[in-house]
């Protein structure tokens, strides 16, 4: 029989604990004739870091700070939070650890979404097993008329941990681009300066990943709310047929 795509619902499992730290940098690309860059993709690019610090793992959430450091060294602080069972986030996104092609991300979400592919990525100077999620929505504005999303995420299998990820919206002739990469983690080892296991990590490492399929503009993530945004649309956009 055709056209039946077989899938796998496992339960949960979470590939991180408290004191575990992931640095991020992220950079928006921008283009259009008729309308000029928001204020708010140009702050962007005025931050440099986002680390995350787990604070607490307790049944499928997982709690985190987030410390973001502007261009000028000043920081701010933020709590944060993602449910891998259900996919409601206010922070950086997690999924569980150890899934594999056509597994289901998140069993308890009213959308469901399913790991595209397991492939082999080099991240932080170590080549690593990648889980894949990728997810294209077009809708209708009457104000722009078709906006096509393509959401891209790449998840390292053991942890569940985010460690690529790009956006891309268009409509009409414009054209907003996100991306973003894992820098620096505690996890496993990245460099001869690893992130130390602290309360608020100001000495981590710079080094970029290297080897990367993709060419990642070094800027930083801004702090939680573009990544809550962005996480938050998996759970409550309607995946189009």
């Amino acid at each position: 029989m055709s056209g039946i795509l077989l899938v796998n619902v496992k339960a949960q499992v979470l590939g991180v604990s408290k004191g575990n730290v992931f640095e991020y940098n992220m950079v928006v690309h921008w283009s259009s004739s008729s309308e000029s860059t928001p204020a708010t993709l140009l702050e962007v690019n005025k931050t440099k870091t986002l680390t995350v610090t787990v604070s607490q793992v307790s049944g499928s959430l997982i709690s985190t700070k987030i410390f973001t450091t502007y261009q000028n060294e000043t920081q701010t602080t933020a709590d944060a939070s993602c449910n891998v069972a259900t996919g409601e986030v206010t922070g950086l996104p997690f999924i569980g650890a150890n899934l594999a092609k056509n597994d289901l991300v998140n069993p308890s979400a009213t959308e469901h979404w399913y790991i595209n592919e397991t492939v082999t990525r080099t991240y932080l100077n170590e080549t690593r097993y990648t889980n894949h999620l990728m997810i294209e929505d077009t809708s209708t504005s009457n104000d722009v008329g078709t906006i096509k999303n393509t959401y891209d995420y790449y998840f390292d299998k053991s942890t569940g941990v985010l460690v690529q990820y790009a956006n891309e919206i268009s409509y009409g002739d414009t054209t907003e681009k996100t991306e973003s990469a894992l820098l620096a983690s505690n996890v496993w080892q990245v460099s001869a300066d690893p992130i130390q296991n602290q309360d608020n990590p100001t000495n981590s490492p710079t080094n970029s990943p290297t080897n990367s399929p993709t060419t990642l503009y070094i800027a930083v993530a801004v702090v939680a709310v573009l990544i809550a945004f962005i996480a938050i649309i998996l759970v409550l956009r309607k995946k189009k047929k």
